[in-house]
């Protein structure tokens, strides 16, 4: 296996991180639903400065599929969106 995702959706601005380990690695995963990329380059650079090597793999948009969860409020359901 060479890529593992599990992908959720913030359920409120903001950014949500899922770190999976599968086979001797780590994946870590910046979900945001908004559009600035600030605090991924951030991070990465905080791994440069401190000599962390790591393999970005890109950035793709979020998409969810549609999933209506019944004790949400309708303005928090999730319609199948990219963001």
């Amino acid at each position: 296996m060479s890529d593992h995702f599990t992908l959720a959706f913030p359920m409120v601005e903001g950014i949500l991180i899922e770190i999976s380990a599968v086979h001797h690695q780590f994946t870590l995963d910046f979900i945001q639903n908004f559009s600035s990329p600030v605090y991924l380059e951030v991070f990465l650079k905080e791994l440069e400065q401190n000599r962390i090597s790591y393999r970005f793999q890109g950035e793709k948009p979020l998409c969810i599929p549609g999933i209506v969860l019944p004790w949400l409020e309708d303005k928090q359901r999730m319609d199948r969106s990219c963001i």
